[in-house]
């Protein structure tokens, strides 16, 4: 079987990519991240599909890895050569393998093929893709090989048996680990944890006499103790009888005393009441004593309010002053003389305005005429005109003169009247305002204003301090304050003793008693001493009270305390047993039956603890003949099972040495061939399993603990010798991608030498990135092109 060709439409970072194949070697120089793996990768895929389709990893899962990079149709075609046959692979990939499409044409009739089926490479090769990646596919970095059930069923020519084989290994390991599961020599075999608890219970059997007389003795030691315990309870009930009565009379002796008790207390608590009552006399309701307080704080907080408004003696002070000073003006008057000033003022502005005017216009003219004089002087000197400019400059500065003489007699009385009008009005306002200002002996400086507006602001702060006079009075006979006062004082004169000298004495003072703070807090002072009295005597007769219920609620609890009197009083009821000594006696038997129980209690725990494990280890002996023969049972399967795998193994040894000494035969060759020897090849030896070994200082060793280079050219050797001996008719192409990169210069040449005698029997597509692992062809390879039969 050869490959012909390839075309790819888009898969990883390839696009429209076409690669054309040779028989024998094809070599494939391209640098690092050219993508010779995922070439590798897309011929394997048109073969056997994706693997790993379902894994989430984007790299583990091979359809999403090699998802093409800028989109496009997923997908791509290869041609083939097989039997004297052309045929060509179209697959395209979606989302799902369910919608990937797949499509064998046969390249003589163009026709679509029913020879094979989508799984072609597995039809053709009689391998999987996972033992197609372990033979005819040698990547970078990954040349171990190992035996799978495919390569062992195409080695031994069991091409009907392929699901035996390939199942011997699983098998295997399932009887392995049910052999291990079951084992009665390892810890944690079945067997042997039934077999230790046979041992266990057999062992726990033997403590069945030693339970049965445990049981005996604690029974016994139960019923000594129950006997004990009936002595000590009729001990128990005697002493109680003889407690009983001396309780008895000790309880009536207490009850006596108690009563006793409260008759006194209630004697003392009346006499205390009727004391009090005697020495404070009539006294008022309390009720109305706490409302009279009410009123009097509330007159206090009233007259405290009132107290903000009323003026001070300062402002009093002042008000007189005050009075003295401006009493004889009014608002209007002042106003109206300061608005006469003011005007009076504006008319002197107007005057002085007007003769500035006229005054100025004069000067304006005669400046202007001696100026044009000059003009023409100075211009007729400058010319050369002279004496045409400079008379007429001479006659403008006399005309000038003359004309100001003139005008200022001639419009004298023309600019003079309207300013003599108004001299004339300032006179009159002046006289007017001035015999005011004379008659009120105010003097007309240049303040005057500053003096009136003095004088009315001071009218202003007489007025305030009037209302704030009258506002106060108003209040203060709203609030009837002395009504009050007459009230609180009425209420207290009613009871003589509660009235004191010093209340009497500001009643009596006419000044004293126009301090309404000093009166309210006196009333205060009366009023709480009555309330002081009132509760004390309420207090006391609460105490009176209380003793008179305890008292009689004791004589309702005890209405036979008459005859408890008479019973204490016979001397025959004295009782003289000992009650300390009954009570300690009483305390000891208690302490014993006590000690008794917890004895009983501890005897019937463990009466239980036994019975619980006799009838536990009777259970166990019933079923004891069951677990052996359970155990008998399952060893004899377990010795079945062991023995069947020794002849499975057996027959593995024998199917495996049909193949072996052609396998180990051709791996002899080509290791020799890559070591330049002709004995190297005795060094290694394959195990039962296909396992490469080599022999190291005597011993086998596994190709794992080796070097890179020496495991790599070891099992690309293997992997050719198990092509050889799976394929020995129909030859398969072999891809290799850049095997040699862990080799050394030496074992590289060798093994080049190797790939060239193989490309004479195999179509080899090898890749590298490197000129040195370059295969040079001796021309023991065909490096014809490959074509189709017939075409």
């Amino acid at each position: 079987m050869k490959l012909v060709s390839l075309h790819i439409d888009n898969f990883g970072k390839f696009n429209n990519l076409d690669i054309s194949f040779n028989d024998g070697l094809n070599q494939l120089v391209k640098e690092n991240g050219w993508g010779k793996s995922t070439l590798t990768a897309f011929i394997k895929v048109m073969f056997y599909g994706f693997d790993n389709s379902s894994k989430r990893d984007s790299y583990e899962n091979e359809r999403k890895r090699y998802k093409p990079w800028n989109g496009g149709i997923y997908g791509g075609n290869i041609t083939f050569s097989l039997d004297d046959k052309c045929y060509t692979i179209y697959r395209t990939f979606e989302a799902k393998d369910k919608d990937d499409t797949f499509r064998l044409v046969d390249q003589r009739t163009m026709l679509v093929s029913l020879d094979y089926s989508s799984n072609i490479g597995y039809e053709i090769f009689k391998i999987d893709s996972s033992t197609f990646k372990k033979t005819l596919c040698i990547y970078e970095n990954n040349c171990i090989t190992e035996s799978t059930g495919d390569i062992e069923a195409l080695l031994g020519d069991e091409h009907s048996d392929t699901g035996d084989v390939n199942n011997f290994d699983k098998v295997i390991k399932s009887m392995d680990d049910k052999l291990n599961a079951l084992s009665p020599d390892r810890k944690t075999g079945e067997l042997y944890k039934q077999k230790d608890k046979l041992n266990e219970i057999q062992a726990q059997l033997k403590e069945i006499p030693v339970l049965e007389d445990s049981i005996d003795t604690t029974i016994s030691h139960i019923k000594h103790i129950e006997k004990l315990m009936e002595k000590l309870s009729l001990e128990k009930q005697h002493i109680k009888e003889e407690l009983d009565k001396a309780g008895y009379y000790n309880e009536i002796q207490s009850i006596l005393k108690q009563y006793n008790i409260y008759s006194r207390q209630l004697e003392e608590k009346r006499q205390a009441y009727e004391e009090k009552l005697e020495e404070y006399g009539r006294l008022p309701d309390i009720n109305d004593v706490c409302m009279k307080i009410q009123y009097a704080d509330r007159i206090l907080d009233k007259y405290s309010q009132l107290k903000e408004l009323e003026p001070n003696k300062t402002q009093y002070d002042r008000l007189h002053e005050l009075k003295a000073s401006v009493s004889c003006y009014s608002h209007h008057e002042l106003k109206e003389q300061i608005d006469n000033i003011n005007h009076l003022n504006t008319l002197k502005s107007e005057i002085q305005s007007e003769l500035s005017v006229a005054d100025k216009y004069r000067n304006i003219l005669l400046i202007a005429a001696i100026a044009a004089g000059l003009l023409s002087i100075i211009v007729g000197a400058i010319t050369g005109t002279g004496v045409l400019l400079i008379p007429i400059g001479i006659i403008l500065i006399i005309a000038g003169i003359v004309y100001n003489k003139n005008e200022k007699t001639g419009s004298s009385k023309h600019i003079h009247a309207p300013i003599n009008e108004l001299k004339n009005d300032y006179k009159k306002q002046y006289l007017l305002i001035k015999e005011w200002l004379d008659a009120h002996d105010i003097n007309f400086d240049p303040d005057v204003v500053y003096t009136l507006s003095t004088i009315d602001n001071r009218l202003y702060e007489y007025e305030r301090i009037v209302q704030q006079i009258d506002k106060y009075n108003i209040q203060y006979k709203q609030a009837g304050i002395s009504e009050y006062i007459r009230n609180i004082y009425s209420f207290i004169a009613g009871f003589d003793n509660y009235v004191p000298q010093e209340l009497a004495d500001i009643i009596n003072d006419d000044k004293k008693k126009q301090d309404i703070i000093l009166l309210i807090k006196e009333c205060n002072n009366c009023l709480y001493k009555m309330k002081q009295d009132i509760e004390i005597i309420g207090h006391i007769r609460k105490e009176y009270d209380y003793a008179y219920n305890i008292f009689n609620t004791f004589e309702s609890q005890h209405n036979d305390i008459d005859k408890i009197i008479e019973q204490v009083s016979d001397a025959n009821l004295e009782h003289t047993v000992n009650v300390s000594m009954l009570n300690s006696r009483l305390d000891d038997i208690e302490k014993k039956l006590k000690q008794h129980n917890d004895d009983i209690a501890g005897y019937s725990v463990q009466l239980s603890i036994y019975q619980d494990k006799l009838d536990e280890l009777t259970d166990k002996n019933n079923i004891l003949s069951e677990l052996m023969e359970d155990y008998e049972i399952r060893l004899k399967n377990y010795n079945n099972l062991k023995l069947s795998r020794e002849y499975l193994i057996k027959a593995r040894i024998s199917f495996s040495c049909k193949y072996q000494v052609s396998v180990k035969n051709k791996f002899n060759e080509y290791i020799d061939i890559c070591n330049n020897a002709t004995d190297f090849h005795d060094k290694y030896s394959i195990d039962v399993n296909n396992r490469l070994l080599k022999n190291e200082y005597g011993q086998e060793r596994e190709l794992r603990f080796f070097s890179s280079g020496s495991k790599d050219i070891a099992s690309l050797c293997l992997r050719l010798a198990f092509i050889n001996a799976m394929y020995k008719d129909d030859k398969p192409f072999i891809i290799m991608d850049d095997p040699f990169v862990n080799m050394d210069d030496n074992i590289i040449n060798s093994a080049k030498a190797l790939i060239n005698i193989l490309s004479g029997n195999y179509q080899i597509i090898y890749f590298t990135c490197h000129q040195s692992r370059i295969i040079k062809n001796t021309g023991l390879g065909l490096s014809a092109h490959a074509t189709c039969p017939n075409t």
